[in-house]
């Protein structure tokens, strides 16, 4: 005689189910969304495939974004709040961009961050402040920016495993 499941045990089931999805699609919806204000900003986004299911699955849905360039253009803070929605990104190209002292206030977040780039950006020692947070930062690249020396001296000290290339 075949088992029959009960209605209590089906409910379960789909519950955990939902809840399981729910936990995978959301931070996935909000990459696609973070990915797409960096293409509407003109940047490109570089991503990680670490499975088969690209294949079948939209690949926001299955694979890590790791690198964003975002170089000579006019990002929004409203693009670089949502680089938090991008746990393992561990490359962001800033150089030429337009971005100011208080956007880079969302930065703060990103700490997995390896390599930064703020070349030729009009940044100064006010906005690299908000670098000092990024502990995982090992390459900061500053070249033709606004920043002063006695800024770089501070920056060497809250990160001194960070390689940081300025101009003289």
């Amino acid at each position: 005689m075949p088992k029959q499941f009960s209605l209590r045990l089906m409910l379960a089931v789909v519950t955990v189910l939902c809840i399981t999805l729910t936990v995978w699609v959301i931070p996935s919806q909000r990459q696609r969304q973070a990915v797409n204000a960096i293409r509407a900003d003109g940047g490109e986004v570089f991503y990680v495939s670490r499975t088969f299911l690209t294949r079948w699955l939209p690949q926001d849905y299955v694979d890590d974004v790791e690198l964003v360039l975002l170089r000579r253009t006019r990002v929004t803070g409203d693009t670089l709040a949502r680089l938090k929605s991008l746990p393992r990104l561990h490359i962001l190209w800033l150089d030429g961009a337009l971005i100011t002292d208080a956007e880079l206030v969302h930065l703060e977040g990103l700490t997995d961050l390896k390599q930064l780039s703020l070349e030729y950006t009009p940044i100064t020692d006010a906005g690299l402040a908000h670098v000092h947070a990024l502990t995982n930062l090992q390459r900061l690249w500053l070249f033709d920016s606004k920043v002063t020396d006695e800024g770089i001296a501070r920056l060497r000290k809250a990160l001194p495993n960070c390689k940081i290339s300025s101009s003289p």
